[in-house]
């Protein structure tokens, strides 16, 4: 053991208290047993498969707001990013818009949907209402119901209404279920209610009498319902945002989310829902009776007509750290895939303020600024996401096992490092993030951190570093690597790969602070000339790259090595079934798996190679050997395509009228134009590039300033967009030959400066002499490739 660190400026944690017992939750053991003999349960600590922890994680994708023909793709996407469960809402208009006509084909085909998930071995939650939200018209809800019943109550007349929508649910679902061999393992009643408890167990009921049988029955853990709900009835799940469309102000960042960004053992610390969401102490006790799961963590965020906000990738990985380092044992992603609002047969399905609903949202798209967006492009926080996802697939068990330790207390002003460890007394996991969202937090000197542990306490790193400013990650410590016992490490772990005897050990190394891995010299067989301090063997400044930063003998035979990847590497690591067998593959191009085979991007500005672990004797690109190189100890692989990205003509048809006085809504917020207002609409006919209509997934970038855009096919509104400063993209195979050969019109509106809408300061636009902005930069389309690579 270490001696006592003296250094006053040390942050300390003491995980040695006794652990509290978990409580088992009562569930329907009829629902939580499998044909296959496994069985699903839960305690106040996580979720377990067959008595083992687990921590998944789940992804939301909406089945009625995407393409039916794209869904196993995107599915495959998912899966690649290391989503394990995913959760769809099923809505109520969606189905039934026109009373007693039911919906369910097409991209509307539940049961389709989940059987599709079911083959690529992905479990499914389903979030069936019957009131949703979700930014779609009146939460979900058919116009026909809230004309004719009170909604969202114990009316019997609504209740009946209710009684036949979960058993249309229940007929999509039949077979289905998690007991008769099938992915759906969880139903959500209800969203975001705040009324009696009884409601929500009445709805349950319904759920049940209609044959919805699931092991697990939730809902959202805000707002806090008024009275309880009985324990075991409903799981409460969470969430949280790095920031609001619903907001009311016109500041980037509202100070409520501000505690997104750091850690807390409070489960809903920041402004999920239209006013306080934090638990009312009295409910304190039912709250720790149930595990943390999270529905709602932000991997994006939508756009409202009065609030036009940017998404930058770490606003969501260090957001989704922070829950995981403060005790999340289920990571469930909102929105985790985007999607489009389908047509309605009599409305528009977007919410509005018209219809009595807090924002106005656009028509069509419902991108969300997300991992995956409306049209399967990759963003940054995809990558970020898949990194830790990788880590909860190999040790999420371990984890789950370990509840979150807050910072010993300070006697004088608390530490600037954001930072809670996670351990049972022994191993663990520190969290730390020195990134806020639209807010540069400064570099931390001199950090150290001292945790008290049962078996001895360890201090890591051997020296003071400094966090640089926008850092976010997490150190192991008392970590197994298979036998060799790795004491702590500057380098956050990512996945292990197991052949053989032997084990590879990924860690991703954290910029700007030097590599340092300490091994108990007692497990260790290696490096004799290695300094050994406080009875641990230090290595630092470790290599990165793909190569062995060390490689270690086991006590009972075969090999650890340990791989340390840069940042940047880190981000372009994947893991999956190839060739017969777990790998790992960098790659910088998007990529999935698919029957034991490689489909890999060839996006432009990416470079076309994958490096490959284990080695695999050869790879075929349509019947044709690729050549290869060593790459370190994997096996690299070059491909070429043919790239283009064409320009798309636009030809002027009308000069906009005079930009609209944007008026107050019946929310008190900025009001969206109407139909009628694009008739003062800036005009542009598009021409395609001919060649485009032949190659696979073109997508079209439209870089414009104003209001809002709209794109018209033979006078059918295909996509719109509210002015945020990113592009306005659209993918042009979602609409076959049609849009190539018929009449493509662009509409945009003039912006008047000093409208009441928030945008951010990088997306301002030019405005011209009179006050207006109205302009139309550049339309390109780029070709997005795919190619299927075969491993001998």
């Amino acid at each position: 053991m270490k001696a006592p660190l003296t250094d006053s400026a040390a942050l300390s944690v003491d995980v040695t208290a006794p652990l509290p017992t978990p409580t088992p939750i009562p569930i329907d053991q009829t629902s939580a047993l499998s044909p296959s003999g496994l069985r699903l349960s839960a305690d106040s600590r996580s979720i377990l498969l067959n008595g083992k922890r687990v921590l998944w994680t789940m992804g939301e994708f909406h089945y009625s707001r995407y393409p039916e023909s794209e869904w196993r793709t995107e599915l495959l996407r998912m899966k690649a990013g290391g989503i394990d469960v995913v959760s769809t809402y099923v809505f109520w208009i969606h189905h039934e818009e026109r009373k007693g006509e039911w919906v369910w084909t097409g991209q509307r085909d539940l049961r389709r949907f989940v059987v599709l998930c079911k083959e690529l071995g992905l479990f499914v939650f389903v979030r069936g209402g019957p009131w949703d939200h979700g930014e779609v018209r009146n939460g979900g809800l058919p116009d026909w119901l809230q004309k004719s019943t009170k909604t969202r109550t114990d009316d019997p007349a609504y209740l009946d209404q209710v009684k036949l929508l979960y058993g249309q649910i229940a007929k999509q679902l039949r077979g289905l279920y998690w007991a008769q061999g099938g992915p759906v393992i969880g139903f959500q009643v209800e969203n975001e209610w705040g009324g009696a408890g009884a409601y929500l167990s009445k709805l349950k009921q319904l759920s049940v009498a209609a044959g919805i049988r699931v092991p697990f029955y939730t809902r959202t853990g805000w707002p806090q319902p008024s009275s309880p709900v009985p324990n075991g009835e409903l799981f409460p799940m969470y969430g949280g945002y790095p920031v609001g469309f619903w907001d009311r102000g016109f500041q980037e960042n509202a100070s409520a989310y501000d505690s997104a960004y750091g850690f807390t053992l409070e489960r809903n610390p920041d402004k999920i829902f239209q006013g306080k969401t934090s638990i009312a102490p009295e409910m304190a006790s039912e709250e720790a009776a149930y595990p943390y799961l999270a529905t709602e963590i932000g991997a994006g965020m939508h756009v409202s007509y009065h609030r036009r906000l940017q998404i930058a990738p770490n606003d969501i990985g260090s957001l989704a750290l922070c829950k995981l380092g403060s005790g999340c044992n289920l990571m469930g992603y909102y929105m985790y895939h985007g999607g489009t609002n389908p047509d309605g047969f009599l409305t528009y399905l977007n919410e509005t303020q018209a219809t009595g609903y807090w924002n106005d949202v656009p028509v069509k798209t419902y991108d969300f600024q997300t991992a995956l967006g409306e049209f399967g492009q990759e963003r940054g926080q995809y990558d970020i996401l898949r990194r830790m996802h990788l880590f909860l697939h190999d040790f999420g068990s371990g984890l789950a096992s370990m509840p979150a330790w807050p910072p010993d207390p300070t006697p004088s002003a608390p530490s600037p490092v954001r930072w809670m460890t996670r351990s049972n007394g022994d191993s663990g996991y520190i969290f730390v993030n020195n990134y806020q969202r639209s807010s540069a937090l400064p570099a931390q000197p001199r950090v150290q951190f001292h945790v008290h542990r049962l078996d001895g306490d360890e201090i890591l790193p051997e020296n003071p570093v400094t966090i640089p400013s926008g850092s976010y990650f997490f150190w192991p410590f008392d970590f197994n690597l298979d036998g060799v016992v790795l004491r702590h490490a500057t380098a956050q772990p990512i996945c292990v790969i197991r052949h053989g005897q032997d084990s590879a050990f990924f860690f991703a190394k954290t910029d700007g602070i030097p590599a340092e891995f300490a091994f108990d010299p007692h497990t260790v067989s290696f490096h004799e000339s290695a300094p050994e301090v406080g009875g641990e063997t230090i290595l630092t400044d470790l290599p990165s790259g793909l190569a062995p930063a060390v490689s270690i003998a086991k006590p009972n035979g075969g090999m650890v090595s340990v791989y340390l990847v840069s940042q940047a590497q880190s981000l372009e690591l994947w893991k999956g079934d190839f060739a017969g067998r777990q790998r790992v593959v960098i790659s910088g191009q998007p990529l999935y798996f698919a029957d034991g085979k490689l489909v890999v991007g060839a996006e432009a500005g990416r470079p076309r190679q994958v490096s490959i672990f284990p080695p695999v004797s050869g790879i075929m690109l349509r019947a044709h050997a690729l050549r290869s190189r060593a790459d370190g100890r994997f096996q690299a692989y070059a491909y070429s395509t043919q790239d283009r990205t064409e320009p798309v003509d636009a030809k002027s048809l009308q000069a906009a009228g005079p930009a609209r006085e944007v008026k107050m809504g019946s929310q008190g917020v900025a009001e969206q134009p109407s139909d009628a207002d694009f008739a003062a609409a800036a005009v542009w006919r598009l021409t395609l590039p001919a060649g485009e209509a032949g190659r696979p997934n073109p997508l079209m970038h439209i870089r414009y300033s104003g209001d809002v855009a709209r794109l018209y096919l033979d006078g059918k509104l295909i996509a719109d967009n509210f002015y945020n400063g990113k592009p306005f993209d659209l993918g042009l195979a979602r609409f076959g030959p049609a849009i190539y050969k018929g009449e493509l019109l662009l509409k945009v509106l003039p912006l008047r400066k000093g409208a009441p809408i928030y945008l951010a300061p990088r997306a301002k636009p030019n405005y011209d002499a009179q006050g207006v902005a109205c302009s139309l930069e550049a339309i390109t389309v780029t070709s997005r490739q795919e190619i299927t690579l075969v491993g001998k």
